[in-house]
């Protein structure tokens, strides 16, 4: 699976750690078989946790988005810079 991602992202190699925490992350949001009635091992270690939520947020390894600059002051200079989504935080909908 990280593999993959880095293929797909075109990614240099170095980025492997960061595709592999990404591999386990999704991993631990999809509904697997053995689990009862198609939960997902997040659900069961946290109850009442929202698993489609989950799901509807992920984005792919590598995507390129616009990051936020918040320290350009001038009104005239761009406040964003490209940037690539190489991972997931501990808090809800942060990349």
């Amino acid at each position: 699976m990280s593999r993959t991602a880095l293929i797909a992202a075109e990614m240099p190699k170095g980025y492997w750690d960061k595709a592999s925490l990404l591999a386990v992350y999704v991993k631990n949001r999809l509904p697997h078989k053995l689990l009862p009635k198609g939960l997902t091992p997040v659900e069961i270690l946290f109850p009442g946790s929202h698993a489609e939520c989950l799901q509807n947020n992920l984005r792919p390894f590598g995507q390129r988005v616009k990051c936020f600059d918040y320290e350009v002051t001038d009104k005239l200079l761009a406040r964003g810079y490209e940037g690539r989504i190489i991972g997931y935080t501990n808090t809800f909908q942060t990349y």
